[in-house]
């Protein structure tokens, strides 16, 4: 998911496992800069690995900051995955194969709230979102509809 503005591009992937909040700058000398600002944006989880899919930036809370909401696909560790095989969900046909995405944790999604100053606060459980069923998210829509209280997520 990709942010713009005039002079600075905000984008979120995931890489190895790990949720990345990188900055893009345009020097307007034809050169671009990415710089990881995970950590200092407030982003970065230890604990289980998610996997994530997808992401929308969205002013839930219309404060005039675009808020974060990340859909996470799967809890996984190479450490704790079963063995092609090891499982009925790891057989195909007979066949011994990976796990996943059955048999394997689902996703918890997570919203995090911009403090306007470059950072961002995990509001997940403030609004609700920890109280969604677990799911293997592929990722968030995020329509624009007239008349409505506030955003959606799909």
């Amino acid at each position: 998911m990709v942010y713009a503005s005039a002079t600075t591009t905000m984008t979120v992937s995931t890489i190895s496992s790990a949720h990345i909040l990188a900055r893009i700058a345009f020097t307007g000398t034809m050169q671009w800069y990415v710089t990881d600002v995970t950590r200092e944006a407030g982003l970065w989880e230890s604990g289980p690995a998610r996997w994530g899919a997808g992401c929308a930036f969205v002013d839930y809370n219309r404060d005039g900051h675009l808020d974060l909401f990340v859909s996470n696909y799967i809890r996984f560790s190479f450490e704790h995955a079963p063995v092609p095989g090891e499982k009925s969900t790891c057989n195909f046909k007979g066949v011994p194969v990976n796990c996943g995405p059955r048999g394997l944790p689902t996703g918890r999604h997570s919203l995090y709230r911009n403090n306007g100053d470059g950072t961002f606060t995990d509001v997940t459980k403030q609004a609700g979102i920890d109280l969604a069923t677990e799911s293997y998210g592929m990722t968030v829509v995020q329509p624009t509809l007239t008349r409505m209280a506030g955003p959606i997520f799909l």
